[in-house]
């Protein structure tokens, strides 16, 4: 599962709150891990991920939260994730130049 610091990181928002806030605001869009209520941590599914990435694409491009909530209910949805929760935890702790590295390194005794 992915969590808002992911997402962060993912969509580069300046904080974890953006997303919290866009998931209040497309809450219909989401799953029950990404809308626990008080006191639970939320998680992101992919799919979360997904819807996600279709918000952060059309706030970009200044598009309205009417024309945003229109698209989602049409079933559009973004793109996956191009990484795991693994490797967004080694991104959001800054070691993933390490991580590839070591990787490449285990590739390379092969």
């Amino acid at each position: 599962m992915y969590t808002t610091k992911h997402a962060q990181k993912l969509f580069e928002v300046k904080s974890d709150q953006t997303i919290r806030n866009w998931i209040k605001e497309f809450e219909e869009f989401f799953s029950v891990e990404a809308t626990p209520g008080k006191g639970v941590d939320l998680q992101l599914t992919e799919d979360d991920m997904r819807v996600l990435d279709l918000i952060s694409s059309m706030r970009s491009d200044r598009r309205p939260s009417d024309e945003i909530h229109a698209t989602l209910k049409a079933g559009e949805r973004g793109n996956p994730p191009g990484y795991t929760p693994e490797e967004l935890d080694l991104l959001v702790r800054g070691d993933y130049e390490k991580h590839l590295s070591t990787h490449v390194n285990e590739l390379n005794v092969k």
